[in-house]
């Protein structure tokens, strides 16, 4: 016998050890909790998006009607819903897979769709098929900033790749809001640009900061928090006194900071090549520019 011989008893051999079978436990049972949130709908984000998407619908309807002024409202209203819908996903943990589909889909009409058909109705059909043309750039680079989005592997990071596509329509609504309607073609030119600038700024691989990892909760010295008291209150009063014209201010120079950082980091990078002595060409730069994903 194996004990007379002083051996020990065979292991059985469907015996695990328990510190593996629970590890397997832990990995099944998250991988079922991700299934479970790829399928979940959470009603509170969805509302908001629902609520973004019928601001859009009624901005499209409302620029067909000649109402110009009530659809870059509904323009704005739907970009602070789409703001609420993402911030209440995060706060209350209710993102899915289903939620950042249909933002996206609701985006694609509320930021794509109603931005381009105003902006062509209110002053650029006086330039005919080349206002259709930016137009319809407009809602194609829309469209193709959201795609590159939904396939990003960092969402999360602190900068946007592009200017993002409700800061494009804000800008649109409020040039409606604050200019009056052009009556010719040689005045929707400035729309016309203002418009063009904002779809190929969108597709492109310029960075804008998102915002993303401000912690309200943190805390700060008294300095950065009288810096940050001035800020609002100059913002808050610029507002109150300007409105809309203040709004498109502000995105006027959220535009142009993504450029100044773009200008920065190419010369940053021309400084390298130039050190390493390799050949950089125009076509290269608009390469890493529009193209990069």
């Amino acid at each position: 016998m194996n004990s007379a011989d002083g051996q020990q008893p065979a292991a059985q051999p469907n015996q695990k050890p328990e510190r593996e079978r629970r590890g397997k436990d832990r990995r099944v049972g998250t991988i079922l909790r991700q299934r479970r949130q790829q399928g979940s709908i959470y009603w509170l984000p969805n509302l908001f998006t629902t609520l973004s998407l019928l601001c859009g619908i009624w901005a499209t309807v409302r620029t067909g009607q000649g109402d110009y002024s009530l659809a870059a409202s509904a323009i704005f209203l739907a970009a602070g819903f789409d703001l609420l819908d993402g911030r209440v996903a995060r706060m209350t943990n209710a993102e899915s897979a289903f939620g950042e589909a249909y933002d996206s889909l609701s985006d694609a009409i509320s930021f794509g769709v109603a931005p381009a058909v105003l902006a062509f109705f209110w002053g650029m059909e006086h330039l005919g098929r080349l206002g259709f043309a930016i137009a319809f750039l407009y809602c194609a680079a829309s469209v193709a900033r959201l795609a590159r989005f939904n396939i990003s592997e960092n969402k999360a990071h602190k900068y946007f790749i592009g200017l993002p596509s409700p800061m494009a329509a804000l800008m649109v609504a409020g040039y409606v809001f604050e200019f009056s309607r052009p009556q010719g073609a040689a005045s929707a030119l400035p729309l016309a640009m203002l418009v063009f600038i904002v779809a190929v700024t969108m597709v492109s691989t310029i960075k804008y900061y998102s915002f993303k990892n401000i912690d309200l909760a943190a805390s700060v010295t008294p300095k950065q928090m009288t810096i940050a008291l001035l800020v609002f209150t100059a913002l808050a009063l610029a507002l109150l006194e300007f409105k809309v014209g203040a709004m498109l201010a502000i995105g006027c120079i959220y535009l142009a900071s993504g450029y100044l950082f773009f200008i920065r980091r190419t010369r940053r990078y021309l400084k390298i090549a130039r050190r390493r002595k390799r050949q950089i060409t125009l076509a290269k730069l608009l390469r890493n520019l529009f193209l990069r994903i």
